[in-house]
């Protein structure tokens, strides 16, 4: 029998303490019960934003909603929502030190501080992501890797509070770079990595915004060393319908709708995609994972997707 790795991802949630419209927290507990009753053997990966204004209490209560949940494994990544706190004003432009209110546009080395008062809300939220990565995954760093059934399923992780792009050191690229290597020596099964933002110039919409971040071609070039990998990314709120899989020289580039409402596409909030990769096959199957408002799931077959790896 072939080996086989099923996962869910949701990611976009986009939880608010008291949305007057859109996610709070009891709609995320909703989903991931009907998850658990799907496929109970399937493991959970987040792609980030769990938050929109960077609520603290609000990140920690999800967090703790998919580790009580029972999943067999947990892989998440952090989003700019996540980090980059609220704006704090009515600046329409950025000034000439690259800041929107208290937002980040850019980050500048020779001037840019993470002690910044401006950035409590990235401290605070990496302070409960790395416990809680260290809590389910015995680890506190940002970015990192998990091993189930012998695939491998890497993150990265932004390490900058930006509003909208990701910023990753270059320890990070070094370390993706050897962790593919290393991988590839021992096996040749497909390589998952997930990805808040999308690679710039792949999917429908993923250069708004400014796309990926500065190390974007970084990111493609160590990529393009490696095959067999599965390249997974929210960020950009396509829905289904505009949400694709997409070829790439290393692989699969994989667009996933936000479970909150998205831009464009079905407009229907709630989704998430379970996932079913083998040595040589990815099968993608949306589902309607359920809200407080409609709390039954159902299978979308008619964008169910099956791809060669």
């Amino acid at each position: 029998m072939s080996p086989e790795l099923q996962f869910f991802m949701i990611t976009d949630t986009h939880a608010a303490a008291r949305p007057t419209v859109g996610v709070s927290n009891a709609d995320i507990a909703i989903a991931v019960q009907n998850m658990r009753k799907i496929a109970p053997a399937a493991l959970l990966i987040h792609g980030g934003d769990y938050t929109t204004m960077s609520e603290a209490d609000v990140f920690a209560e999800q967090l703790q909603i998919y580790a009580a949940a029972g999943f067999p494994a947990y892989q998440c990544t952090l989003g700019n929502h996540d980090v980059r706190g609220r704006k704090n004003g009515q600046a329409e432009r950025p000034d000439a030190q690259g800041w929107l209110n208290d937002w980040k546009i850019d980050w500048r080395p020779e001037t840019d501080r993470l002690t910044d008062v401006r950035f409590v809300p990235w401290r605070e939220t990496t302070r409960i992501f790395q416990d809680f990565q260290t809590e389910v995954n015995g680890g506190a760093q940002l970015y990192g890797q998990i091993a189930v059934d012998g695939f491998r399923i890497l993150r990265l992780c932004t390490e900058r509070p930006l509003k909208d792009q990701c910023w990753l050191s270059s320890e990070q690229l070094t370390w993706l770079d050897q962790s593919l290597a290393a991988i590839r020596q021992e096996s040749t099964r497909p390589i998952v990595v997930i990805s808040h933002q999308a690679l710039t110039g792949t999917h429908s919409r993923s250069e708004e915004y400014g796309g990926f971040g500065e190390q974007d071609s970084q990111v493609k070039e160590i990529l393009g060393r490696y095959s067999e990998i599965v390249f997974l990314s929210g960020h950009i709120h396509n829905g289904l319908g505009v949400a694709k899989v997409l070829q790439a020289p290393f692989g699969l580039l994989v667009d996933v709708p936000s479970y909150t409402t998205p831009d464009v596409g079905l407009p229907m909030a709630g989704i998430c995609i379970l996932a079913t990769l083998t040595p040589t096959m990815l099968r993608i199957e949306p589902y309607f994972i359920g809200t407080e408002q409609s709390p039954d799931a159902r299978l979308l077959k008619e964008y169910q997707t099956v791809l060669a790896i």
